[in-house]
């Protein structure tokens, strides 16, 4: 993000982790800089299965609101959008997991 530089880097370390681990193509979107999000659901092919990770901690106005309307704008944008299939995953800072590895990052 403009305040956060670095935190564009960090998602495209989070994507290449995907990608190797998992072997799922990804695409960075963002919702304060480029590559938008709405610009990069447009891009997809017809049929594409979407993934969405939000990676927020908290950010519950953006993970709620913001960040599902920039997609749905995106899906009204493209000419394939309607056979694009749209999953969702919680956000990343939200996730149980989050809360336990930060115990065992102070013990």
């Amino acid at each position: 993000t403009t305040r956060h530089p670095s935190s564009g880097g960090t998602a495209q370390a989070a994507a290449l982790l995907l990608e190797g681990r998992v072997g799922l193509q990804t695409r960075l979107a963002f919702l304060d800089q480029e590559p938008a999000v709405e610009d990069v659901v447009v891009s997809l092919p017809a049929c594409a299965h979407l993934i969405v990770i939000p990676f927020l901690w908290g950010g519950a106005g953006h993970a709620e609101h913001d960040l599902p309307a920039r997609v749905r704008q995106g899906l009204r944008m493209s000419p394939t959008g309607v056979s694009i299939r749209v999953s969702w995953i919680e956000p990343v800072g939200s996730l149980p997991v989050i809360d336990d590895l930060l115990v065992r990052l102070a013990l």
